[in-house]
Formats: C-alpha cells, structure tokens, sequence
C-alpha cells in the first residue's frame, strides 16, 4: 500500500474524531488535533480491526504525530 492511500484512511479516521482538519504528517494529535487518550485508542482498534493485527500499547504510546499513525498502519498491513 502506498503511503499516500494509508495516509488518507488515517485521515478519515481521524475526522471521525476531530472537528480540526488534518494539515499534514506532522500535525500533532493532541495539541493541533484536539484528541484525547480516548480517541487514540479507539483508533488503534480501528487499525488493528481492518489490518488483523494486533499494535502494542508501547507502540501506541509513540504516536504523537499524524505520520507516526500512518506509519504504524502500513508496518500492520505488512
């Protein structure tokens, strides 16, 4: 899958819970995005429902930024 298409499905994911649009990679999920501990979890079962595979609470706890969501997903997809 390339990254583009991972980053799209992220991004819709994240408008499922944010009312800020997404800018770019590099948008923070807290600070610029408004996501709380909550939302990140629920999407990390997103991704693992549609991938079948399980994301370590470890990993989880790295994502900060948009990209480090996207980059996760496509190490799922693998």
């Amino acid at each position: 899958m390339k990254r583009k298409t991972a980053y799209n499905k992220i991004v819709a994911m994240i408008d499922e819970y944010s009312n800020t649009p997404v800018l770019s990679e590099n948008s923070e999920l807290k600070k610029d995005l408004d996501l709380d501990s909550l939302d990140i979890i629920d999407m990390a079962m997103e991704i693992e429902e549609e991938t079948q595979r399980k994301i370590d609470t470890k990993e989880i706890k790295k994502w900060f930024i948009v990209g480090d969501v996207v980059d996760s997903y496509l190490n799922k997809k693998k």
